[in-house]
């Protein structure tokens, strides 16, 4: 699962909106909104920040975020 969908699903799941995520990271919700549509190249500083953020791991392939 891409990191585009995991933040979708997680967000979903804990029915948070793109502003939610945005506060609690502190990436604009433009950023999270493109993080979203898949747009390739998220850099890794910005799934560290979302993961520290939303206390969540991410998968990239076998390592964990």
């Amino acid at each position: 699962m891409s990191i585009s969908e995991q933040l979708e699903r997680m967000r979903r799941e804990r029915g948070w909106t793109t502003g939610d995520v945005s506060a609690k990271t502190g990436l604009s919700e433009g950023e999270i909104l493109l993080i979203e549509a898949g747009v390739p190249g998220v850099p890794l500083e910005v799934v560290e920040q979302l993961s520290s953020g939303l206390r969540m791991t991410f998968t990239i392939g076998d390592t964990a975020i």
